[in-house]
């Protein structure tokens, strides 16, 4: 971000060119890839099954075998030791249509929960044994622990999994990175993207807004629209709570569109409670006075923030779009310092980073033993391929269609 005022220079035809800007070289970086939250957790349980549905939970790391893993589920299971080695590493996927898939695992492999399916199980088999893992009923109950339609999700795991990724994303993104965006946002055919985490993150953003207004305005069931309503209505809460300011503004704004507000029956199944929790969250990012409230609370949080990540973007835009490069020949130094001050701003939420420790500090009963930190981490497996398979309707258009299908007699308000 810091220029040097370059010399005059003579271009061939005698004429000088003062200070003139050099084109800015095309900003190349590797592909940015997601990380995954439940891979952020300070634990890692493996619930390892054996033929008969018996299982046992058991701490791995990242660098844990499918070899050793069968060894530590010998001795959890009270088998021989001696007879490790008529057993293998099963994993078992059970599909929609309950067809089951067994695959042995080679021994070598590790990172082994990375690879598994909220629909899969680890299972101990013996080498020798040609059975069917699991069969019928077991095989829908496989299946129901991966269920990942909305109302099954846990507002506050949903929260921590938008905020770890969120972070991660907006970390990223460096600040060469936003001068690149920045000047290609202000062109008229901006194109594609150069930096990949710019992207996501931007298309992440939208998709939190449409998301809200997709599953409510495609559920033929009143209750079940008020329910989805109070559950965004928690996200969006306790992204708040945990300072995640992006997804916050996103949810509510989704669940403030007009073909969510005009569902006057829907509406009236939502509790009180719910809808000033909503009034609140929408104040609190009031575009008046230029996002004044939400500007005055990130003035003075402490780190680490998820900003919104729109309001950046907007700044650093209007900055370039206002003030010329080149000020009666000379570079615009001042224009500069503004960019610079922009970035920086949004660079000091990122001088510390989310602990996942602290984040489940309010949920301190469900990691005091192996089996409650499988079970978050299973929920926060079942978020992650939730939002990886969602499809989100972005026309709006369309969305003002289904809300008037749905409910049809009710006034546009």
């Amino acid at each position: 971000l810091h220029h040097q005022r370059r010399p005059s220079s003579t271009t061939s035809s005698g004429a000088k060119s003062v200070g003139a800007l050099r084109p800015t070289p095309p900003l190349v970086t590797a592909p940015y890839t997601p990380l995954l939250a439940s891979s952020m957790l300070p634990f890692s349980v493996a619930k390892l099954y054996r033929q008969g549905h018996q299982y046992r939970y058991i701490n791995v790391t990242a660098s844990t075998t499918a070899l050793e893993l069968v060894r530590l589920g010998v001795r959890a299971f009270d088998l021989p030791e001696t007879d490790e080695s008529e057993y293998s590493l099963c994993r078992l996927t059970v599909s929609q249509d309950l067809s089951v898939q067994q695959t042995r695992l080679p021994d070598e492999m590790a990172n082994l929960l990375a690879k598994l399916k909220p629909t899969s199980r680890f299972y101990l088999k013996r080498n020798r044994t040609t059975n069917n893992l699991i069969t019928g009923s077991a095989a829908e109950e496989v299946r129901q622990e991966g269920r990942t339609d909305v109302l099954s999700l846990n507002p506050r795991d949903v929260a921590i999994v938008l905020t770890l990724q969120g972070f991660a994303m907006f970390a990223s993104i460096s600040p060469a990175g936003y001068i690149a965006e920045t000047r290609r946002l202000a062109k008229s055919n901006p194109g594609p993207t150069h930096v990949p985490a710019f992207g996501m993150f931007t298309d992440a953003t939208n998709n939190q807004v449409y998301w809200p207004c997709t599953e409510i305005v495609t559920d033929p069931s009143v209750s079940n629209r008020a329910a989805k309503i109070q559950f965004f209505c928690k996200v969006a809460k306790c992204c708040r709570t945990l300072q995640n300011y992006n997804s916050m503004f996103s949810i509510a704004t989704g669940l403030s569109d007009s073909s969510v507000a005009r569902l006057a029956q829907t509406g009236s199944k939502v509790p009180t409670k719910v809808t000033k929790d909503l009034k609140s969250m929408t104040d609190f990012m009031d575009p008046g006075r230029n996002m004044f409230r939400y500007r005055q609370r990130a003035a003075s949080v402490t780190p680490p923030v998820v900003p919104c990540f729109p309001l950046i973007a907007k700044d650093l835009t209007g900055i370039h779009l206002v003030y010329d490069d080149i000020v009666d020949g000379m570079i615009n130094f001042e224009k500069r310092r503004m960019l610079a001050k922009a970035i920086r701003s949004s660079q000091k939420f990122l001088s510390s980073k989310y602990d996942p420790t602290t984040m489940l500090r309010e949920q301190k009963d469900r990691i005091t033993d192996s089996r409650r930190m499988f079970e978050l981490w299973h929920s926060m497996r079942r978020i992650e391929a939730y939002l990886q398979e969602a499809k989100f309707i972005t026309d709006t258009a369309e969305l003002y269609r289904l809300s008037k299908e749905i409910e049809s007699d009710q006034p546009v308000e």
